[in-house]
Parts: C-alpha cells; sequence; structure tokens
C-alpha cells in the first residue's frame, strides 16, 4: 500500500514539474507578481486624492507608511501610529478593543529601502485585509504612485 502510494505521489510530481518547466511549450505560467485591477487603480486613486495625512516612519531598511481606515473619521494620529506599530511589533495589547483599534484601524504599508519601479509589487507590504488577501492593496499602489514607482492610468482617473 505504501508503495503504490509513493509511486503515484512521484508521477504527480514529476507532472507537476514538466508543467511548470519554462521550456516546455505547453509551460503553466504561475503569476511572480499580484496583477492590479483597473477597480483597484481607481480605489488607489480615490484613496490617494482623498488626502488622508499618512505619517512616514524610517527605519534602518526600510520605511513604514501610516494611515487609518476609512472607517475612521479622522486623520491619524502619532498616538495611534505608536499604538500600531507596538501592537504589531511587542504584542502589549491590554484589551481586545484596543487590538482592534491598534490593528483593523490603523494600516502600516512598508517598502523595504531597495524598492524600486522595477520590484515594488512584491517588495512592499500591508497590514489591510485587501493585501493579506491579494497581496496587493490601494495603499501600496497609492503610495507608490507618490514615490514614482507607478503611474495610476487615466482610465482609472476618470472614473
Amino acid at each position: 500500500m505504501l508503495g503504490l502510494f509513493l509511486q503515484c505521489k512521484n508521477s504527480i510530481v514529476q507532472g507537476w514539474s514538466k508543467a511548470r518547466d519554462p521550456h516546455n511549450c505547453n509551460c503553466k505560467v504561475i503569476s511572480k507578481e499580484p496583477e492590479i485591477s483597473h477597480t483597484l487603480y481607481t480605489s488607489a486613486y480615490h484613496w490617494k486624492s482623498a488626502k488622508q495625512t499618512t505619517l512616514v516612519f524610517r527605519k534602518e531598511n526600510c520605511v513604514h507608511y501610516f494611515t487609518n481606515s476609512s472607517n475612521k473619521n479622522h486623520n491619524i494620529t502619532k498616538e495611534e501610529m505608536i499604538i500600531c506599530q507596538n501592537g504589531l511589533t511587542k504584542c502589549d495589547i491590554e484589551d481586545f478593543e484596543e487590538f482592534l483599534s491598534a490593528c483593523l484601524g490603523t494600516y502600516r504599508s512598508t517598502f523595504p529601502n531597495d524598492t524600486n519601479a522595477n520590484n515594488w509589487k512584491t517588495n512592499a507590504s500591508c497590514t489591510c485585509p485587501s493585501y493579506l488577501k491579494y497581496f496587493i492593496c490601494k495603499h501600496i499602489i497609492g503610495i507608490a504612485d507618490t514615490l514614482k514607482y507607478t503611474s495610476i492610468p487615466d482610465t482609472a482617473i476618470a472614473v
């Protein structure tokens, strides 16, 4: 029974290897970076044009950009930035309400220092739910546009 299982496993893995071989004419290409839809570009443009305050925190190897969720009706404060940073790194949050405010009310977008126009989609990260699901979000696109790593298409601006 174990021998049959191992034989079946080997044929499956061998099939995967052939299917993913870039030299194979029937190669199944795996995406190496997230795709950005027109809707996401439009969302990034609206987020950027809303003029929400973004606080910048520079570290030795990266730059963090903090912004409030659209559910909060005020600009981010330095205290909220510190609570978010501590909640993400030190785990010293006392109660669930503080956790919700720190982790779901304030988002941290991170761009490593070696980020450029060629690798911003794969290098940058964010703590918002959209990024955690799709590996790209309006915050990263908006900040990348501000840093001139990309530009939001005119068709997305016109919507």
